[in-house]
């Protein structure tokens, strides 16, 4: 995919959604938008130093809808606390197709994903603010022990992709407006399979986005009155589960032997759960409080063992681990970003699992009011804030 062939995509979405404009209906809102990127790698080890150029481009389109004053409802709002933020799906290529060494290569990554930009600053002209995006990703080319021994980056087609950044629009005429955004992006299988080295990205693009109806300048405001929240402290617990793949069992077969004996499928481990927290919501868009996760790991004799494989002497791997987390979520109405900063108070994850004292969560969570507050969540659970452990869902329930 070219910039040629990125930006065509543009007016065929137009063709598409210009027919909607004629409606006063939600349609109106939407809109739509095309660029260009240039991503840097920064090289921090050894892994990382395969990529012998350091930029490369992508090239995106967005399908966004205007939040807007309008009806006396929560959802109007939320979109007032947040100075009426644009939401929507995009799909981005990145181009990685000229990433080769030796007998290796690295293959074009492909995301689909939702987005949030929130302006900090709108006038008629100018708009400046932060956005945020979550997704999954697709790349055709994969670790291979023979075929592809390299691209230890990742282990399997499919990926997590998370990114955030800071975004200016000037806006051209009031359907019209032109931006730039500085942002940082991770590729992550979230060690569903190994190997997971990750792919850390510094990026710098440009835009340009088309409102079906004249953008919102920030001179309304929203008729709805009622609560929007109950503040005071709130009790949860829920239950943890994920999968992930051994570093210990990679190493043993994949760096240390022989080529021969190299493994192109490895063991998938579970781990699960009790999530148990307190959380002080003290405002319609922030709650700040504590979460302790009590977690099982399956399979924890063969962590011992490939600590022997690899480093020649026996570990004492436990199953069971314990954390306290600090607990940051922000609301729009019953969605939730959720950030969480913690340190393990009981780890003995082996030499090679042995990850680190502190861990990092970054997803979201789904609350159903209608069912007594129960809630679903999704998060990707870090070390180091950029190199995954594992993929967490919950299902719990706030009181």
């Amino acid at each position: 995919m070219s910039a040629r062939s990125g930006a065509a995509v543009l007016p065929i979405i137009l063709a598409l959604l210009l027919p909607l404009s004629s409606s006063a209906g939600e349609a109106a809102r939407l809109n739509v938008a095309a660029g260009a990127t240039v991503n840097y790698i920064p090289q921090f080890d050894d892994l990382t130093a395969f990529f012998l150029t350091k930029t490369y481009d992508s090239y995106n389109v967005r399908l966004g809808w205007d939040t807007r004053p309008s009806d006396d409802n929560v959802f109007s709002a939320f979109a007032e606390l947040f100075n009426y933020p644009v939401m929507g799906f995009g799909f981005t290529m990145t181009n990685f197709d000229r990433v080769l060494w030796g007998d290796s290569h690295l293959d074009n990554h492909y995301a689909l994903y939702g987005f949030f930009e929130r302006p900090w600053v709108r006038t008629e002209r100018h708009t400046f603010g932060y956005t945020f995006q979550l997704g999954a990703a697709y790349t055709p080319g994969k670790y291979d022990p023979y075929l592809n021994p390299g691209n230890e980056f990742g282990g399997s087609h499919f990926l997590v992709n998370v990114g955030a950044g800071l975004m200016y629009r000037y806006h051209i005429t009031p359907k019209w407006e032109i931006g730039a955004e500085a942002s940082f992006l991770h590729f992550s299988n979230g060690k569903t399979r190994m190997p997971n080295g990750a792919i850390n990205q510094l990026c710098l693009g440009v835009e340009a986005r088309y409102h079906l109806d004249e953008s919102y300048s920030g001179k309304q405001k929203p008729r709805f009155d009622g609560p929007l929240f109950e503040k005071g402290l709130r009790w949860d617990i829920g239950v943890i589960g994920g999968v992930k793949q051994l570093e210990g069992e990679w190493q043993a077969y994949n760096v240390i032997q022989k080529v021969e004996d190299k493994r192109t499928e490895f063991t998938t481990v579970a781990k699960v759960g009790l999530s148990v927290g307190a959380l002080y919501r003290y405002s319609a868009k922030f709650g700040t409080g504590l979460q302790a996760d009590i977690l099982y790991t399956s399979n924890s004799k063969a962590i011992a063992t490939y600590d022997t494989m690899v480093h020649g002497e026996t570990s004492k791997a436990s199953p069971v681990s314990v954390g306290l987390a600090a607990v940051q979520e922000m609301y729009y109405n019953r969605f939730a970003t959720y950030f969480a900063v913690g340190a393990y108070l009981y780890q003995k994850g082996g030499i090679c699992e042995d990850l680190s004292h502190l861990y990092q969560k970054i997803g979201f969570r789904y609350y159903f009011p209608s069912l007594g507050g129960t809630y679903l969540g999704w998060f990707v659970k870090s070390f180091q804030f950029c190199k995954a452990d594992y993929l967490e869902f919950t299902l719990g329930v706030r009181i």
